[in-house]
């Protein structure tokens, strides 16, 4: 059985949204990499496998059980929505990381979601609540064009 019918058949539930729904700044890192899924509304099981290989190459994500961790995401998702929990999330984060999330994410929106609607809003959506600068944002969405078109 895949992590998907893992999600939809157990019971993790969160019932409170607050400074202590993620555990650690890798924690909030992980969980908006998760949301990338939220925007493609056809996303697959390869999708969910790429973030926990992903975890396993980034610093901040070391010592941090992928699995048990989208489990409860999913949780927060189904009680929450993405907004408020991602704005949480995005509470814990250095603007180094900052940076680097807007990276992962834009990376696997324009991987995986076909979508050009779906795209557009997502990496706007992360822009605004991220607060990036122009520059950086413009610099690394540039290098991104470059990479996909």
């Amino acid at each position: 059985m895949g992590l998907i019918e893992d999600l939809l058949r157990e019971d993790n539930e969160i019932r409170v949204l607050n400074d202590s729904t993620f555990r650690s700044e890798g924690e909030a890192f992980l969980f908006i990499l998760y949301t990338c899924l939220n925007f493609n509304p056809t996303w697959r099981q390869s999708e969910l496998s790429d973030i926990v290989m992903l975890s396993k190459k980034k610093n901040i994500l070391k010592g941090i059980d992928t699995s048990v961790a989208i489990k409860r995401f999913f949780s927060i998702q189904s009680s929450f929505g993405i907004h408020e929990p991602t704005k949480l999330a995005i509470g814990y984060l250095s603007s180094d990381s900052k940076a680097a999330i807007f990276i992962c994410c834009l990376d696997f929106t324009l991987r995986f979601t076909k979508q050009l609607e779906g795209r557009s809003r997502y990496i706007d959506y992360l822009i605004q609540e991220l607060k990036l600068d122009n520059k950086t944002s413009m610099l690394i969405a540039e290098i991104f064009r470059t990479k996909y078109l």
